[in-house]
């Protein structure tokens, strides 16, 4: 399963819910914000880790957040 990034999470959130209330999207933009906390985190880690193991950056991306590849 992939990943959503944060601006594909919203883009599901405002089509599923058709968003009409500010709360409802100001809730959905606090959310989107945790997520490219973590996503940052977790780029991080994996970066750290691939300078360790000779990984490649773009092959990560496309294989957590690509659904094309």
């Amino acid at each position: 399963m992939t990943k959503l990034t944060a601006v594909e999470w919203i883009q599901q959130q405002v089509e599923q819910q058709g968003i009409t209330h500010y709360f409802s999207l100001t809730e959905i933009l606090e959310q989107a914000k945790e997520i490219e906390k973590q996503m940052t985190i977790d780029a991080y880690l994996a970066g750290y880790s691939a300078t360790e193991n000779q990984g490649d950056s773009e092959q990560y991306y496309n294989e957590t957040y690509n659904k094309d590849k």
